[in-house]
């Protein structure tokens, strides 16, 4: 019940004590909606599964979050130093051509 009596429908109303208590500010409700699609996307939730349950309307949306994908960063990474440590001393791997702006 909220000071007058009646029901509480509104969950921001709800929330607000607690949220002040915790000395949390700059708070707005839509903040749930981020942390819950990071969690998700943490934990392994596909971006095409998400963005499909929250609605967005592209997977442009959904991308905002792929940092988060943690098997794709880290096979990114992985793949990066697989490179660079076969590439050692076996390949050249400059990127200067020693000529101006690369022409010959």
């Amino acid at each position: 019940m909220n000071a007058a009596g009646n029901r509480n429908t509104d969950v921001t109303n709800l929330s607000k004590p607690a949220i002040e208590e915790a000395g949390i500010a700059n708070y707005v409700w839509h903040d749930n909606r981020h942390t819950a699609f990071s969690r998700w996307i943490m934990g392994g939730v596909s971006l095409v599964a998400v963005a499909k349950h929250v609605g967005h309307s592209t997977i442009r949306m959904t991308m905002r979050y792929s940092h988060l994908v943690p098997k794709v960063n880290q096979a990114a990474s992985d793949a990066m130093d697989s490179f660079y440590t076969s590439a050692v001393g076996t390949a050249d791997t400059r990127t200067d051509t020693g000529t101006p702006a690369g022409f010959p």
